[in-house]
């Protein structure tokens, strides 16, 4: 994740299209390697180490390049249903890779999945040179790599709204999204229900999640998104605290689809408002810093 802020500097300097283009070659590539090294059975450690660390750079140009492009695309009036349906395209995309990840894995083993992941990775990349930008990509400055870095953070901490929200992002990434990792203790230490009730438990979260960016996506050039913030970020948290004192497993359910469905509705908010709050110029740098 310390490559956040320099993604953005990438994404705010060059061609979006092209460096998500280059990105999804070179994931691909890592998948590719890693289902071929599975397939030969000579896949070590260090190997998966490597993997991992090339997959969280990337990670972290992706996340700037990937939210700057769709303001490129859409403009500022239609950015929250784009972000929404982004969102809802990613939830549901994990619902159908996972079903698919599953039955390649118990049919063929985890190498050949790696290999089809790559195919995926690789044919994703291939539409990108199908994606037309009507948005003027931000004039390429050539000041020095480091001091565009430091513009960007000088820029948000200068910027009292764009700062507060992303004070207020560091929290909800702690406290809320992270509610997850405990999903499996929840599930066995208190609602007594096992793998089966995690599984559950997990999808009604996606379901959550597809409903919730479904409902914001058609809600047009919504204006209080400062609002929808607010009361996404509060009504989370309420949610979340009765989940953890719920002993019942079904009210249980229907608050993991809540907590989902609000954290996602706070999402789209959060990336919307960041990126209307920024300027052409450091956007990339904004998101960069967001992502980190």
């Amino acid at each position: 994740v310390g490559t956040g802020v320099f993604g953005g500097v990438l994404a705010d300097r060059f061609d979006k299209r092209k460096i998500l283009l280059a990105l999804r070659m070179v994931t691909g590539t890592v998948a590719l390697v890693l289902g071929l090294l599975v397939v030969t059975n000579t896949i070590v450690l260090w190997h998966i180490m490597v993997a991992a660390f090339v997959q969280g750079v990337l990670m972290a140009v992706r996340l700037p390049a990937t939210n700057s492009i769709v303001f490129q695309i859409v403009g500022p009036r239609r950015l929250l249903n784009a972000l929404a349906a982004q969102l809802m395209g990613f939830n549901l995309s994990r619902v159908v890779g996972s079903v698919i990840a599953g039955g390649v894995i118990s049919s063929f083993g985890v190498g050949p999945n790696y290999i089809l992941v790559a195919i995926f990775t690789y044919t994703a990349g291939a539409l990108l040179l199908f994606v037309t930008v009507a948005q003027p990509q931000a004039p390429s400055t050539r000041e020095p790599f480091w001091d565009a870095a430091r513009e960007g953070i000088r820029y948000v901490w200068n910027n009292g709204k764009v700062r507060l929200l992303l004070i207020m992002s560091v929290f909800m990434e702690l406290f809320g999204f992270s509610y997850h990792i405990m999903l499996p203790v929840m599930a066995r230490d208190v609602l007594g229900v096992g793998a089966s009730g995690l599984g559950f438990l997990s999808a009604a979260g996606g379901v959550g999640a597809v409903a919730s960016t479904l409902v914001v996506a058609s809600l047009g050039d919504f204006r209080n998104k400062g609002r929808l913030l607010l009361a996404s970020a509060l009504g989370a948290g309420l949610m979340l605290v009765l989940f953890a004192f719920s002993p019942w497993y079904v009210v249980s359910l229907v608050l993991v689809t809540g907590v989902s469905a609000l954290l996602m509705s706070y999402d789209v908010s959060m990336g919307t408002l960041l990126q209307l709050l920024s300027t052409n110029e450091v956007r990339g740098r904004v998101l960069g810093i967001y992502g980190l």
